[in-house]
């Protein structure tokens, strides 16, 4: 037991001594390692170009990024921050929100070839639904229109939690899914995949949160970069 109380005495010790650095780097230009988990899809597809923009200005940030989608409790990591893709969280000092994610509902021309039309939500039943589960109410899709809510029933034929799976499936003209807009609109503006029933938009909605460790000492590394995020993405 005794040795145990001085472990845990090192451990707090050790991270008084990096807050400590941490707030004397504050004073000056960011320099340093700043460590951040993000999801896969939003880490593989956005987060490079904002990383290297902020490098511009801060050339003396190294980032090192882990992609993954699980949850991170950052207590027990040696991660700074963590970019999550959620449901609505309450602001805190440590929980800043980023932005809205939007979803859309698409497939490609070619897999339109030859179907039944798409003119309102229920006509997806004749299709071929690629489903991610959080996007999906009870094995319903969710639509929401001038006229209110629609529930459509889906019969999924690839279930996915994957979103960049489901971006691969749909570029080999193989159904209709739901996607995020950060994936979605550069294929949409570049007529490979087709925005189906825009009048509509989805019923669930998602929001990006930077979550910052908790410390006493404000971290001049994490705070630039989420500022430069938020700059970014207004």
């Amino acid at each position: 037991e005794h040795g145990e109380a001085v472990f845990n005495r090192a451990i707090l010790l050790l991270q008084e001594c990096e807050d400590m650095f941490t707030q004397v780097r504050s004073f000056s230009e960011p320099e340093g390692h700043l460590r951040l988990s993000c999801s896969v899809a939003y880490g593989s597809k956005v987060l490079p170009e904002y990383i290297m923009s902020y490098q511009t200005k801060f050339p003396q940030v190294k980032f090192h990024v882990d992609l993954n989608d699980n949850i991170i409790n950052l207590s027990e990591t040696n991660f700074d921050m963590v970019l999550r893709i959620t449901k609505k969280l309450n602001e805190s000092d440590s929980h800043i929100y980023l932005g809205m994610i939007n979803w859309i509902y698409c497939c490609s021309p070619q897999y339109l070839k030859g179907k039944p039309q798409i003119q309102i939500p229920g006509d997806l039943t004749h299709h071929r639904c690629i489903t991610n589960p959080v996007m999906a109410y009870h094995d319903n899709w969710i639509f929401s229109g001038a006229n209110g809510e629609v529930l459509v029933p889906v019969d999924s034929v690839i279930t996915s939690n994957s979103s960049l799976t489901l971006l691969n499936v749909l570029l080999n003209h193989q159904g209709v899914s739901c996607l995020p807009d950060y994936l979605a609109t550069a294929y949409i503006k570049a007529g490979t995949l087709v925005h189906i029933l825009p009048d509509y938009h989805s019923g669930l909605s998602h929001y990006l949160y930077a979550i910052e460790k908790q410390s006493r000492y404000i971290n001049p590394l994490t705070r630039t970069f989420i500022e430069h995020l938020k700059q970014e993405l207004d």
